[in-house]
Formats: C-alpha cells, structure tokens, sequence
C-alpha cells in the first residue's frame, strides 16, 4: 500500500517539481528516435575507418548481431554515435576502479 503525504506547497514550487522531474526524464530515457532524425548513416567505409578494422570483420559483426546496425536490402548503415557507444560498453575497469566499487560496497 502507498503512503500518502499531504503537503501545503504554492504552485510554483509544484511546477517546479513538476519540470525538475520531467527535465530528469527527459535527460535519461534514451533518444534513439531523436538521435536518427538528427543524424544521418553512414556506411561499412565510415565505420571501418571508425574501428580500424577489416569489412570482413564488420560484416561478421553484423551477421553476430555484435554490434548495432540497421539493413535496407543489401546494404548495411550505422549510427556514427552508436558505434561509439558500442565501443564504450566494452570498457573495462581499472584496477582503481574496482578497488573504489569494493570500497563503496562495504
């Protein structure tokens, strides 16, 4: 069951409230649709120079569903940002990192 809270605030402050939490919500969703409207595709080219590796090794990357990509008949397009955010999930903690996780656990 929730609790109920009963508070006098004027109406600024609840608008205020109002747009705080909507600006955080705003902030954190993901802006998948926003991001393709505003950025256009670029192709295997692009993103061979991006992750200095071969066709062949994005290709397969495609074909493994590794890594984020959007296909139109026979050819492959990608996101510019997606592709970096890509290569930042696979970051992996420092030692330092770790050791300040551990300390925070405890």
């Amino acid at each position: 069951m929730e609790q109920v809270m009963i508070t006098s605030i004027n109406k600024q402050e609840l608008i205020d409230i109002i747009e705080n939490s909507l600006a955080k919500l705003l902030n954190n969703s993901k802006p998948d649709i926003a991001i393709s409207k505003l950025e256009k595709p670029i192709g295997v080219h692009e993103v061979v120079a991006i992750l200095r590796l071969s066709k062949a090794s994005i290709y397969r990357l495609c074909s493994n569903l590794d890594i984020p990509h959007f296909k139109r008949g026979n050819r492959l397009y990608f996101y510019e940002s997606k592709i970096l955010n890509w290569v930042n999930n696979g970051r992996k903690l420092t030692k330092g990192e770790i050791d300040q996780i551990a300390e925070n656990y405890k």
